[in-house]
């Protein structure tokens, strides 16, 4: 329920999504859901070779890719395309509002239907409380989403100490860095 993903641009293969849900005034659960191949590629068949021959998929740009899986599954029936039941493997974190873990992390097979995809410009304009009144983005998404940035950066802060505010080597991901952030400390 209220999941979402961000990815870049040109992005046909959604792999991540991520869901908040606020537990009490201090402990948010987090849940970081992955699509689950695992129903379509068995053990040991071709498609498992071909799979383990090519390792990751590869963008090189320019709306090129090459998927790890053949198209129809990484861009159709494993992408968590809004609107549609995917299958997947979900981490849930319960999170306090410094970014401190509470618990264990609890992993489950899921079933998640995504209701919004986001690019990270987009999400970088909710973050930033930029007008996204164009977008077709549930407000509670957006409050989420601001909620997420401020946990992943607090998580950031614990990993990295000062050094997480050395963002240089985020040259790469232009004024979208806090978006980039979100989803790669989630």
């Amino acid at each position: 329920e209220g999941a979402f993903t961000i990815d870049p641009d040109d992005s046909k293969d959604l792999d991540d999504a991520l869901t908040l849900k606020q537990l009490s005034d201090s402990v948010n659960r987090v849940g970081v859901h992955i699509a689950d191949a695992s129903y379509f590629v068995q053990p040991g068949t071709e498609l498992d070779k071909e799979a383990m021959f090519r390792g990751t998929s590869y963008y090189p740009g320019h709306g090129y890719s090459v998927p790890m899986l053949p198209r129809e599954l990484s861009e159709n029936l494993c992408s968590l395309l809004p609107g549609k039941d995917r299958l997947c493997v979900s981490v849930f974190l319960d999170v306090s509002e410094k970014g401190l873990l509470v618990g264990q992390p609890e992993i489950r097979r899921t079933i998640v239907r995504s209701c919004c995809q986001l690019t990270y410009t987009e999400a970088q304009k909710v973050i930033d409380s930029q007008d996204t009144s164009l977008l077709q983005i549930p407000q509670d998404v957006k409050g989420n989403i601001r909620r997420l940035s401020a946990l992943a950066q607090g998580r950031r802060k614990l990993r990295l100490g000062d050094a997480s505010f050395d963002r240089w080597s985020n040259s790469d991901y232009g004024e979208d860095f806090e978006a980039h952030e979100l989803v790669e400390e989630m």
